[in-house]
């Protein structure tokens, strides 16, 4: 699985009419700070899962 740490420290070569470095740094850290809520949601939501269960 991947995680937002191999999101932020993925390099990309660059070519003669690649695109914009800034750009994709940008989107590389929306998908970083999307994806770390989505591990916290999911690891809470498991909590509450067992929690329910053991009732």
């Amino acid at each position: 699985m991947i995680t937002p740490l191999d999101i932020q420290n993925k390099e990309f070569s660059k070519g003669v009419r690649g695109y914009r470095e800034e750009e994709v740094d940008s989107f590389l850290d929306l998908l970083t700070i999307d994806l770390e809520k989505l591990i916290g949601e999911n690891a809470t939501l498991k909590e509450e899962v067992k929690r329910l269960g053991d009732e």
